[in-house]
């Protein structure tokens, strides 16, 4: 049976909204030259593969037959098929809760988010601050149209900001009888809301054939989108700080999957700058 390593995309494999960087690539392409790698996020397709243009583009050993990309929690599938990625798997979030609860839901996030235009004067906003994702719905407070300076700054205020609005659209789909639906904070500006199940613990229905998983996540602690798959008693879990801590631990992994020290084993040149 085959291995696999999963990542995380923002706050893992790059900063958040960044691109990956060409160390990271190279780091990734020696890990994937010897397991199948997946990237899953919260995020849709077209931010990872966005975020992922560079290592497209650039010679660096990535496999793209052994590269599963699994956007929205693991909810859709992409794979590698007649020289380009193509969907293998696709959920509804309308269809699993009903045209009317997600009606309800979208008018709650409305609500919510008035609010807090109308009461904070000093927080930074754009615009698109309810995003459909076929299967999810993220809720960004400041609109996902931020540029960097705003989510820095957005950043730096929260202190429990959003965690604070979580509990509130908690109590207000409970009070509207949307039982069926769970949230998490998303990123750092975010909150993602899907189907109960519909966590990243969904991508493993596509990983049934491998002897081992690994992934590697930033946002492991409870309420985070990727607690539920970093607590898997099915996945080999690791915590990362960042990019950086990402490319040590691929090395680590590697070790592991190879049965050496990874003390032993060195990363690619670009990879130990």
């Amino acid at each position: 049976m085959k291995d696999i390593v999963l990542f995380d995309m923002d706050g893992t494999l790059t900063k958040p909204r960044r691109s990956i960087s060409n160390r990271t690539i190279e780091c990734l392409g020696m890990l994937n030259r010897h397991v199948d790698v997946g990237i899953v996020s919260g995020s849709p397709y077209d931010y990872i593969n966005e975020q992922m243009s560079e290592a497209w583009s650039l010679p660096y050993g990535l496999d793209f037959t052994r590269l599963k990309i699994m956007p929205c929690n693991g909810t859709q599938l992409y794979e590698f098929i007649d020289n380009k990625f193509s969907k293998k798997h696709d959920v509804d979030i309308i269809g699993k809760l009903g045209k009317q609860n997600y009606r309800y839901m979208i008018s709650i996030l409305t609500d919510l988010q008035n609010q807090i235009v109308e009461s904070y004067e000093d927080m930074p906003f754009s615009g698109n601050f309810v995003s459909f994702r076929g299967s999810t719905v993220n809720w960004c407070m400041i609109g996902r149209d931020a540029g960097e300076d705003m989510r820095t700054e957005f950043i730096e205020m929260d202190k429990g900001f959003r965690k604070k609005y979580k509990r509130i659209l908690d109590s207000e789909l409970k009070r509207a009888n949307i039982t069926n639906v769970k949230t998490a904070l998303g990123g750092s500006t975010s909150i993602d809301i899907y189907p109960a199940g519909w966590d990243k613990t969904y991508c493993l229905r596509h990983c049934q054939q491998y002897k081992n998983i690994y992934f590697v996540g930033d946002k492991c602690a409870p309420g985070q989108n990727d607690f539920e798959l970093y607590e898997s008693s099915r996945t080999k879990s690791f915590q990362t700080s960042g990019p950086d801590e990402t490319e040590s631990l691929m090395l680590r992994i590697l070790g592991d999957l190879k049965a050496v020290s990874y003390t032993h084993l060195t990363l690619p040149t670009i990879c130990s700058v």
